[in-house]
Protein backbone atom coordinates (compact mmCIF):
# COMPACT_ATOMS: atom_id res chain seq x y z
CA UNK A 1 0.00 0.00 0.00
CA UNK A 2 1.57 3.54 -0.84
CA UNK A 3 0.95 6.33 1.46
CA UNK A 4 1.81 8.80 -0.27
CA UNK A 5 5.36 10.97 -1.07
CA UNK A 6 6.55 11.86 2.50
CA UNK A 7 6.24 8.59 3.46
CA UNK A 8 8.41 7.51 0.31
CA UNK A 9 10.70 10.63 1.13
CA UNK A 10 11.73 9.72 4.80
CA UNK A 11 11.92 5.69 3.61
CA UNK A 12 14.84 6.98 1.28
CA UNK A 13 16.34 9.18 4.18
CA UNK A 14 16.28 6.81 6.54
CA UNK A 15 17.52 4.23 4.13
CA UNK A 16 20.60 6.68 2.80
CA UNK A 17 21.10 7.12 6.60
CA UNK A 18 21.50 3.40 7.27
CA UNK A 19 23.95 2.96 4.40
CA UNK A 20 25.82 6.38 4.27
CA UNK A 21 24.81 7.05 0.65
CA UNK A 22 23.05 9.69 -0.94
CA UNK A 23 18.95 10.53 -1.45
CA UNK A 24 17.79 10.59 -4.85
CA UNK A 25 13.76 12.18 -5.06
CA UNK A 26 11.75 11.52 -7.77
CA UNK A 27 10.26 14.84 -8.98
CA UNK A 28 6.71 14.38 -7.49
CA UNK A 29 8.75 14.13 -4.02
CA UNK A 30 10.84 16.77 -4.76
CA UNK A 31 7.74 18.82 -5.57
CA UNK A 32 5.86 17.48 -2.23
CA UNK A 33 8.61 18.27 -0.21
CA UNK A 34 9.04 22.02 -1.85
CA UNK A 35 5.21 22.37 -1.29
CA UNK A 36 5.48 21.60 2.59
CA UNK A 37 6.24 23.23 5.66
CA UNK A 38 9.63 20.98 5.74
CA UNK A 39 11.04 23.10 2.85
CA UNK A 40 10.11 26.27 4.61
CA UNK A 41 11.60 25.19 7.62
CA UNK A 42 15.34 23.74 5.34
CA UNK A 43 15.15 27.74 3.89
CA UNK A 44 15.48 29.26 7.37
CA UNK A 45 18.50 26.74 8.78
CA UNK A 46 20.01 27.32 5.24
CA UNK A 47 19.89 31.11 5.82
CA UNK A 48 21.13 30.71 9.91
CA UNK A 49 23.96 28.54 8.29
CA UNK A 50 24.95 31.43 6.11
CA UNK A 51 25.12 34.18 8.70
CA UNK A 52 26.98 32.23 10.65
CA UNK A 53 29.22 31.78 7.92
CA UNK A 54 29.58 35.03 7.83
CA UNK A 55 30.11 36.18 11.37
CA UNK A 56 33.31 33.53 11.50
CA UNK A 57 34.95 35.26 8.85
CA UNK A 58 37.79 37.40 10.31
CA UNK A 59 39.51 40.49 8.26
CA UNK A 60 42.46 39.25 5.93
CA UNK A 61 45.54 40.94 6.66
CA UNK A 62 47.82 40.71 3.50
CA UNK A 63 51.45 41.92 2.87
CA UNK A 64 51.41 44.92 0.21
CA UNK A 65 54.69 46.45 -1.31
CA UNK A 66 54.74 50.07 -0.80
CA UNK A 67 57.74 51.42 -2.74
CA UNK A 68 61.44 50.35 -1.20
CA UNK A 69 59.16 48.97 2.46
CA UNK A 70 57.13 46.43 3.04
CA UNK A 71 54.08 47.50 5.11
CA UNK A 72 51.29 45.40 6.88
CA UNK A 73 47.83 46.49 5.81
CA UNK A 74 44.82 44.72 6.89
CA UNK A 75 42.25 44.10 4.23
CA UNK A 76 38.74 43.57 5.20
CA UNK A 77 36.42 41.27 2.94
CA UNK A 78 36.14 37.86 1.03
CA UNK A 79 39.09 36.25 0.29
CA UNK A 80 39.76 34.44 -3.13
CA UNK A 81 38.07 31.29 -1.80
CA UNK A 82 35.53 32.56 -0.09
CA UNK A 83 33.90 34.61 -3.05
CA UNK A 84 33.38 30.84 -5.25
CA UNK A 85 31.32 30.38 -1.78
CA UNK A 86 29.04 33.30 -1.70
CA UNK A 87 28.62 33.15 -5.19
CA UNK A 88 27.12 29.86 -4.80
CA UNK A 89 24.93 30.56 -1.96
CA UNK A 90 23.23 32.99 -4.27
CA UNK A 91 23.10 30.83 -6.94
CA UNK A 92 21.55 28.40 -4.77
CA UNK A 93 19.08 30.80 -3.34
CA UNK A 94 17.88 32.03 -6.48
CA UNK A 95 17.31 28.38 -7.83
CA UNK A 96 15.46 27.89 -4.81
CA UNK A 97 13.14 31.28 -5.10
CA UNK A 98 13.00 30.39 -9.04
CA UNK A 99 11.63 26.87 -7.60
CA UNK A 100 9.23 28.26 -5.30
CA UNK A 101 7.82 30.86 -8.04
CA UNK A 102 7.46 28.18 -10.40
CA UNK A 103 5.74 25.90 -7.87
CA UNK A 104 3.24 29.07 -7.08
CA UNK A 105 2.51 29.85 -10.80
CA UNK A 106 1.66 26.15 -11.31
CA UNK A 107 -0.84 26.34 -8.00
CA UNK A 108 -2.60 29.54 -9.57
CA UNK A 109 -2.60 27.91 -13.37
CA UNK A 110 -4.38 24.70 -11.78
CA UNK A 111 -6.94 27.40 -9.46
CA UNK A 112 -7.13 28.91 -12.94
CA UNK A 113 -8.23 25.76 -14.87
CA UNK A 114 -10.69 24.60 -12.10
CA UNK A 115 -12.08 27.77 -12.24
CA UNK A 116 -12.91 27.99 -15.51
CA UNK A 117 -13.81 24.24 -15.90
CA UNK A 118 -16.12 25.19 -12.97
CA UNK A 119 -17.72 28.10 -14.76
CA UNK A 120 -18.25 26.25 -17.97
CA UNK A 121 -19.90 23.49 -17.18
CA UNK A 122 -22.82 25.15 -15.10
Amino acid sequence: MRLGPFTDILDKMQRAAKNGERVHLDFEQVRAFIGSPLYSTLNQLHAEEVEQSWQSRQPVSRLVSSGSTIEKTAMTGASAGMIDQLVQDAESKLVLEGAQRTILQSRRNRRSQSIMQNTTSQ
